[in-house]
């Protein structure tokens, strides 16, 4: 009679482990993200590594977060920095990707680029001259 009790314990076992198998595979095929989350994870490091990028990028004895402080300042030079910025894009974003680029000082965005609504978002703030600026890069999901 013991082993009898033994053996209805490993099939519920068995049961019990079935169960929790079906149920992994269930959530694996029904909850959104699947393939694209890797790729959401490489858009999200790509556009995260370049704003850090830009942040240090310096040409002809000229830095980004100087052009950045212009532009925020006075209008005018903003299109100093956009023709920077989009030689740069040009080279950097993949052909076809879809991109938004802002800067902006606390809540006053000064420069906007690109046509992207919705995506992956990475942002990076950074101060020069004591006052704080945040550059937000989004790639649209397609």
């Amino acid at each position: 009679m013991f082993k009898r009790g033994q053996g209805e314990v490993v099939g519920l076992l068995v049961l019990v482990i079935l169960l929790i198998f079906v149920g992994f595979l269930y959530l694996k095929f029904s909850l959104p993200g699947g393939k694209d989350t890797s790729s959401s994870i490489r858009q999200s490091l790509a556009a995260s590594g370049l704003l850090h990028a830009l942040v240090m990028y310096e040409t002809g004895g000229e830095r980004f977060v100087e052009w950045v402080s212009a532009c925020a300042h006075d209008m005018q030079q903003c299109s100093v920095l956009h023709d920077h910025l989009e030689g740069i894009f040009a080279v950097v974003v993949e052909t076809g990707q879809e991109y938004r680029f802002v800067l902006k000082e606390e809540q006053h965005i000064f420069l906007e680029m690109g046509t992207c609504s919705s995506g992956i978002i990475s942002r990076v703030p950074f101060t020069f001259e004591g006052e704080l600026y945040e550059g937000l890069l989004t790639f649209c999901r397609g």
